[in-house]
Order: structure tokens, then C-alpha cells, then sequence
């Protein structure tokens, strides 16, 4: 692991943030630009389509191209 092999040269280079047990790493990440999935609209909109193609039926289809079947 990085930091535990370097561990005075990565404090030296900020490579590595310490961060204590309980606190919310998501703050962190959103600060640098990261967005949840649950808040992201394209990612939301992605998978309301895959939704929308796992309810599909037979009987959404036109006939004519249930009859080249």
C-alpha cells in the first residue's frame, strides 16, 4: 500500500489525506467534483431506458414485424 510504505515521504508530497473513522468520505469527494449516481441525470436517464426495455412486450411491437418471425 502507498501509504504505509512511504509514509513521511507521502505526507511531504500530500499524496495521501488522512481521514478518521466516522467522517462522511463523500464530502471530500464531492469537493473534488464527484456526483452520486442517485443525483446524476445521465446516469439516471440511462437506466430509466434499460427499465423501460426490461418491460417490454410482444405486444409492443408493430405486427408487420411479428410476421417475418
Amino acid at each position: 500500500m502507498k501509504h504505509t510504505q512511504n509514509s513521511q515521504s507521502s505526507l511531504e508530497n500530500n499524496d495521501f489525506v488522512y481521514t478518521k473513522p466516522g467522517t462522511c468520505i463523500t464530502t471530500r469527494w464531492r469537493k473534488s467534483g464527484w456526483i452520486p449516481a442517485s443525483e446524476d441525470q445521465a446516469i439516471q436517464a440511462k437506466w430509466a431506458k434499460y427499465r423501460e426495455l426490461a418491460t417490454r412486450t410482444l405486444a409492443d411491437l408493430p405486427a408487420d414485424s411479428l410476421e417475418n418471425v
